[in-house]
């Protein structure tokens, strides 16, 4: 396969004004043109054509953003497409990401975290050069707390305090530990906000949060 032929793959997809593309999407434009169908995502990721984001999701990048090595949209955004793409219905970015998101850190921190009902990571992964982990949560955890800003869903700076504690309280006992989030954000959070939202978590962790409140 050459040169030329990467770039009309690509040409393909821009002209679909395609952003977000699959390995399989790939595939059948490349039978189209060459035979050789599995090393064609292969060259488009070596020449810089599509991104990887998920296993077998890539991002498109458009002429100049290939052009600039720069992105157009934010990774938040681009990461959202993917889980479109997976088709999983319940997610949100949550802890320190949604501190973030909720503007009540300026700290930074180096992994980002998405809650989701379907889709885990083992271990910590590499999207874009930037580290992310998806965890698993039961359904029940987003029925409420969760804010929408275009395809981005993250957590209530109260939602995102309680779920900072709990996965604390998840690896220790030790209730300075755990507990340590609420005490700080305190008067950042509507403490009122807070108590609708218990009924989510495990009662042994509820009556921990209520005597601190």
């Amino acid at each position: 396969m050459t040169q030329k032929t990467f770039s009309l793959i690509w040409k393909r997809l821009l002209l679909e004004q395609k952003k977000m593309v699959t390995t399989n999407q790939i595939e059948k434009l490349a039978l189209k043109l060459d035979k050789n169908k599995k090393r064609a995502v292969y060259y488009l990721q070596e020449e810089g054509y599509i991104v990887r984001v998920l296993r077998g999701i890539f991002y498109v990048k458009s002429l100049k953003e290939r052009q600039y090595n720069t992105l157009n949209n934010s990774l938040y955004t681009i990461v959202s497409w993917a889980l479109e793409i997976k088709k999983v219905k319940n997610w949100y970015f949550a802890l320190e990401t949604a501190l973030k998101l909720n503007n009540l850190t300026h700290e930074y921190y180096t992994v980002d975290y998405v809650f989701t009902d379907s889709y885990r990571t083992t271990k910590k992964i590499s999207i874009i050069d930037n580290k992310f982990q998806f965890l698993k949560r039961s359904k029940k955890y987003f029925k409420k707390g969760i804010l929408k800003k275009n395809k981005i869903r993250y957590s209530t700076p109260e939602k995102t305090v309680l779920d900072l504690a709990y996965h604390r309280f998840l690896k220790t006992k030790n209730e300075n530990f755990f507990l340590s989030p609420l005490k700080e954000y305190k008067t950042k959070i509507d403490v009122d906000k807070i108590k609708t939202l218990l009924d989510l978590y495990p009662h042994s962790f509820q009556k921990k949060v209520e005597a601190e409140l």
